[in-house]
């Protein structure tokens, strides 16, 4: 007879409660079964704790070492057929028999398999049998490899023992009669492995996609052997239902747990009745006291909703008057206007609907001020200028508050205009975010000179070119850094020898190097004495006549020119998009070169280049 007690209370228990009597104790019998019990008869031998929390693990441990053929592990009889299975078949042949364990089956343990795997290549290896002098066959030393490779992986083995063929999977029909535990005791034993939540797959079963080379028909292969899979699961799922209800409609346990729990809940069902006849009266007095508990409710929540609505009722007329109030006013004060030409346009209905719309879309207490505050007026010109600055303000509040019914405003304020500068202020300020603070400085002949002799002082190719020639003007300018963008587009500007970004010409601006017109020349010239003497030639007031124009000689390109327009041009091929214009970009990094010069030379590169292709 085993003892159960009850556990203690928690330690940090601080109040108690007695909720009921405990009942009388009771003997009721405990089938010994379950994976507990081995462990408790465990503690109870080694005279351990039974609530340890290791004590499922030494259950596992007694039942894996009491697993059957541990000790006496022995293979099957050989048998000769063996050495003719094809490995290219390997779906047909039975893994257990090839390892020589075909009556462990799914019973046998990773260890048996590995061991049974040993003792069959130390006989069967290809070197060994070429030893003994046998034909060098390894058919079935790759048939070995392939049981062991299916048996060994947990998931590929529950693949194979899902649709094991020396398994009988079939369950006992229901009009079988006998001894029930011997008729599904090994069905339940069989099923058993598979846990409740059954790990039976029949990927096993699929047609091998990998020989087929097609990629459509894998597809399609995979697509078949998914739908099968499925249709497979389906069935087992329905023939572990039929077994389960076979069997809870034959067990003689469940139908002696059934008249048992009839009986109780027959005595339960009397006991009930008796309780609920001898405490009748009470429920009648606790339903009317609950009734009359709920009447006062419920005319407490009538009183509330009949006070809210009163209360929105006063609300509501109060609104209404001071709705009518305003009205009056505007009526009052010719409906705010001066009778002017231009006023005369808009008409009374106009008006009005404008002033509806208006109260429309204030609450009470803004419909209270807008009165109050027109009420202060009392019909004068001045008087009525101050009434439509009122209206515009409560306007404008309106729209603030509702941008789309500023469109309903046109008279006494442009609600349009009012919901735009909303929409414009916000985006003002976001837009002020992302402005710069300070402006580029403008360029003087000076500074342009130190860009020009910085580009040549820093060719293409330097390591932080532009870094370098902003801190090298600034040093000998004596003038703020400037960006590395601002030195290219304005490089690129003289490169182009047009107008600045700021509107000055490029000559102008090297002219004021070299203006010496205001130059004040007080000595005279000297003369040299011991020197040829030069004839005076008269210098003449009008200005020499400019000789005819030279052909202009084309530069040659150098190496390191070549070098360096190749590099812009695979920085910038013909399909870049970017900011700028991309012969601009390539210009930049060529000293010495303008958009016009890269443009003729790669033009004249690829003219070569046609010519030797017809030639050859």
């Amino acid at each position: 007879m085993v003892m159960l007690y009850l556990p203690c209370a928690p330690k940090d228990i601080t109040v108690t409660a007695c909720i009921s009597k405990l009942s009388d104790p009771k003997v009721i019998v405990v089938e010994k079964a379950g994976i507990a019990y081995p462990a408790y008869i465990s503690c109870l031998k080694d005279n351990a704790d039974y609530l340890d929390e290791d004590f499922g693990k030494d259950a596992n441990d007694s039942q894996a070492s009491s697993t059957p053929g541990d000790d006496s592990f022995v293979l099957d009889e050989w048998d000769t057929s063996l050495l003719y299975l094809d490995p290219g078949q390997w779906k047909d042949q039975d893994h257990y028999e090839v390892l020589g364990i075909s009556k462990l089956r799914w019973r046998a343990t990773p260890e048996q398999i590995k061991r049974a795997y040993r003792l069959r290549v130390l006989e069967h290896h290809p070197d060994k049998k070429a030893k003994d002098g046998d034909i060098n066959d390894d058919k079935f030393f790759k048939c070995i490899q392939r049981a062991y490779a299916q048996l060994y992986d947990p998931i590929l083995r529950r693949q194979y023992d899902s649709i094991d063929p020396e398994v009988d999977f079939e369950i006992p029909k229901p009009t079988e009669t006998g001894d029930f535990f011997k008729i599904y005791g090994e069905v339940f034993e069989r099923e058993a492995r598979s846990n409740f939540d059954s790990w039976r797959s029949f990927e096993y079963l699929d047609e091998e996609k990998e020989r087929v080379e097609n990629r459509d028909e894998k597809r399609w292969h995979e697509k078949k052997n998914k739908a099968q899979r499925q249709k497979r699961k389906n069935e087992d799922n329905a023939r572990i239902r039929k077994l389960v209800a076979q069997a809870l409609a034959q067990d003689p346990r469940i139908e002696k747990y059934k008249n048992e729990e009839k009986i109780a809940k027959e005595k339960k069902r009397q006991e009930r009745e008796e309780a609920s006849r001898r405490a009748i009266e009470l429920d009648k007095k606790r339903q009317e006291e609950e009734r009359l508990k709920e009447l006062r409710l419920e005319e407490e929540k009538k009183k509330k909703l009949e006070d809210g609505k009163k209360e929105k009722e006063r609300k509501k007329k109060e609104l209404r008057k001071l709705r009518q109030d305003v009205r009056k006013i505007f009526e009052d004060m010719n409906y705010l206007s001066l009778a002017t030409k231009e006023d005369m346009r808009f008409s009374q209905e106009r008006k009005m609907a404008e002033l509806n719309l208006l109260l429309e879309n204030l609450d009470l207490e803004e419909t209270k001020s807008f009165n109050k505050d027109l009420a202060k007026v009392d019909g004068k010109v001045t008087d009525v200028d101050a009434a439509r600055a009122t209206v515009a303000q409560y306007i404008g509040k309106a729209v603030e508050k509702i941008p789309a019914v500023g469109s309903g405003f046109i008279i006494f304020a442009p609600g349009m205009d009012i919901a735009a500068k909303i929409r414009q202020s916000k985006a003002a300020k976001s837009n002020a975010e992302n402005t710069d603070k300070f402006s580029s400085a403008k360029w003087d002949a000076n500074e342009l000179e130190l860009l020009i002799k910085a580009t040549n002082k820093f060719p293409g190719g330097t390591v932080n070119r532009w870094t370098t020639i902003s801190k090298w003007i600034s040093h000998h300018s004596g003038l703020p850094e400037r960006s590395e963008s601002e030195l290219i587009k304005r490089m690129s500007e003289l490169k182009k020898g047009s107008k600045t970004k700021d509107g000055v010409d490029v000559k102008e601006l090297q002219f004021q190097k070299t203006d010496t017109s205001n130059l004040n020349i007080k000595d005279e010239a000297t003369i040299r004495y011991d020197g040829p003497q030069v004839a005076k030639v008269p210098v003449s007031s009008e200005p020499k006549k400019k000789s005819e124009a030279k052909p202009k000689v084309e530069k040659q390109w150098s190496t390191s020119e070549q070098a360096q327009l190749e590099n812009a041009l695979r920085k910038y091929p013909p399909s870049w998009k970017g900011e700028g214009d991309r012969w601009e970009n390539i210009a930049v990094m060529v000293n010495g070169r303008t958009k016009k010069e890269c443009k003729l030379r790669v033009k004249h590169l690829s003219e070569m280049v046609r010519q030797k292709k017809s030639q050859g």
